[in-house]
């Protein structure tokens, strides 16, 4: 297998991976393995460098924006669901063999009958599970909008710029 011999810079993350076929490709990157198989890869990955084109940077910086602007109306809209971890009183005072507990969005009615039914360690009140939703949703925005920016930077300081040598 050949190395890459420079790097460029990811035009959906914007950090400096090997660029591979004579620069024209991002290697897969943005990855986990577990058990011999890759989870999620960059979108980046098998696109060109940021120097050699920011076509796809673009679409990206205009996909957060738009992302951003969907949280933001939601965090100021109603919130009809919240996230819950479900996890009963018994499990809660477990600190050994915890388990992952079981976690799913609920709308109020769905809430309140788990929380009275005691299926469901809960001391929040409905009103507090919907401001934790609004803030979690401001600041999705606040990182996209701040990706986003990252990015225009990062592009306008790397297109056309030529590749980095990759360090041995």
């Amino acid at each position: 297998m050949k190395k890459a011999t420079h790097n460029g810079t990811c035009q959906a993350c914007g950090r400096a991976q090997a660029a591979m076929y004579g620069g024209n490709e991002m290697s897969n990157h943005g990855y986990t393995v577990t058990w011999g198989y890759f989870n999620g890869v960059c979108s980046g990955a098998g696109k060109p460098p940021l120097e050699v084109s920011r076509e796809w940077c673009d679409g990206v910086i205009k996909w957060l924006h738009e992302e951003a602007a969907k949280a933001e109306a939601q965090a100021v809209g109603p919130i009809g669901r919240v996230w819950i971890t479900e996890m009963t009183m018994a499990e809660r005072r477990s600190v050994y063999d915890r388990q992952k507990p079981k976690q799913r969005w609920y709308t109020q009615p769905e809430f309140e009958t788990a929380k009275a039914s005691t299926l469901m360690y809960c001391n929040w009140h409905w009103k507090d599970k919907v401001d934790m939703e609004r803030f979690r949703l401001n600041r999705q925005a606040k990182a996209a909008r701040e990706h986003a920016d990252m990015l225009a930077k990062r592009a306008d300081e790397r297109f056309g710029q030529p590749l980095m040598e990759r360090r041995a």
